[in-house]
């Protein structure tokens, strides 16, 4: 939604303007929430026992053998119930270690193909403490700052944070399908870029890479949206 706020800022702010909110601020943090984890696991081989009951029931009363599509339902359901993003309210007991910082915007001055979408960024989160690592989570601050020309009186941040409770955008989650049984001082690290998607503009997929200490990466790729309460499959 970004693009519609800088296309009228370009049109209408004045020389002596600022910008409301000023700066944008994206985060990212391992998180633990086994319960919904599983849950969404739990729907996924739900979603699969009901297609092998589909599929015999085919062969029984209509003769027709729709195998030949297992496939790409498989697929299909992996996308919906695995590598897309979950719209969640965390709490602050689910976050693991210290947020990183992703990316920062200056809304004053930042350029529309500076917010296409978030390049390579590598991360590193240490867990202090013996824990089962679900997934990861992002979430977003804003300050309403004034600019510097025409600074604020009053210094305000919006938080959509875990730690500030329920707001209108909550936290979009991305579960792994394994969990990570850490000990103390474990670290888990990567890289991981955002990239708009071609046939909607408003969804972007995250590319991520999972290593934890020295082991192997573990590639994934995960959709989300930037649209509250919304997720793309």
């Amino acid at each position: 939604m970004l693009d519609s706020v800088l296309r009228a800022r370009n049109k209408w702010l004045k020389p002596e303007g600022a910008m409301f909110p000023s700066n944008a601020t994206m985060y990212f943090s391992a998180i633990t929430n086994e319960e919904d984890r599983e849950g969404k696991m739990d729907d996924y081989m739900g979603s699969l026992r009901e297609w092998n009951v589909f599929i015999e029931e085919m062969k029984e009363y209509y003769n027709v053998d729709m195998g030949v599509i297992e496939k790409s339902y498989v697929q299909e359901q992996s996308e919906f119930h695995i590598y897309s993003s979950l719209w969640t309210e965390l709490r602050s007991e689910h976050v693991i270690g210290q947020p990183v910082i992703v990316k920062k915007f200056d809304l004053n001055t930042c350029t529309i193909e500076e917010v296409q979408g978030v390049d390579a960024t590598p991360y590193s989160v240490n867990v202090p403490f013996p824990i089962r690592v679900s997934g990861f989570a992002g979430w977003f601050t804003v300050d309403f700052a004034g600019s510097v020309g025409t600074p604020a009186q009053k210094r305000v941040t919006l938080s959509t944070g875990p730690e500030v409770g329920y707001t209108h955008w909550g936290q979009q989650v991305f579960y792994l399908k394994n969990a990570i049984d850490c000990t103390p001082d474990t670290t888990i690290s990567g890289d991981l870029a955002l990239v708009r998607q071609d046939t909607n503009k408003r969804l972007y997929n995250l590319l991520l890479s999972v290593k934890v200490d020295d082991g192997a990466d573990e590639c994934r790729s995960r959709s989300t949206s930037s649209s509250s309460k919304s997720v793309s499959t």
